[in-house]
């Protein structure tokens, strides 16, 4: 076991433990290295306390007190945002999950083709209800144009085309 010298120069302190001066003496000001005089230090007790602070800042039970960060907490988090990622990834990959814009598209085609059946009603409603002579005929013949559109528009499979699959 070597002793150490009772006191030691900042120099001497910084070099052992990697820091800067400044750095050194913000630890002294904040309690967590002792100082034995000016520019002294008991080189065996600065390197005891910086090694269980450093032990305790990495444990994420202490930090700096303005910009404290709950290294624990903070770990968790990536944890959980990675899993979600991962999570998107293989719905993604299962055919689960697709991009938003080619959601989009699709249901925007879909309604396309919604608009397109409900403005050929009134045209194929004029050519049926012509020799129509009351408003329960008309009726029955709207009810089924209306019908025949909704099934047809039933039947219509909302799929994201190829292309856009592809943009990955």
């Amino acid at each position: 076991m070597t002793i150490a010298p009772a006191a030691v120069p900042t120099a001497v302190v910084t070099e052992w433990l990697g820091i800067t001066a400044q750095a050194l003496g913000d630890l002294a000001k904040r309690g967590v290295v002792p100082k034995a005089g000016r520019d002294k230090w008991s080189l065996k007790a600065v390197v005891v306390a910086y090694t269980e602070h450093m032990r305790e800042v990495a444990a994420g039970r202490r930090g700096d007190a303005a910009e404290a960060l709950d290294l624990v907490q903070e770990r968790a988090q990536l944890a959980r945002a990675q899993r979600e990622h991962q999570d998107m990834k293989n719905a993604e990959l299962a055919g689960r999950l697709l991009p938003a814009e080619q959601v989009n598209a699709a249901v925007a085609d879909a309604f396309a083709r919604v608009r397109s059946h409900l403005l050929r009603l009134p045209m194929k409603a004029t050519s049926r209800a012509r020799d129509l002579t009351g408003p329960a005929e008309i009726r029955t013949v709207l009810d089924g144009l209306v019908r025949d559109a909704l099934d047809e528009l039933a039947d219509t499979d909302v799929t994201v085309k190829p292309e856009a699959a592809a943009d990955d």
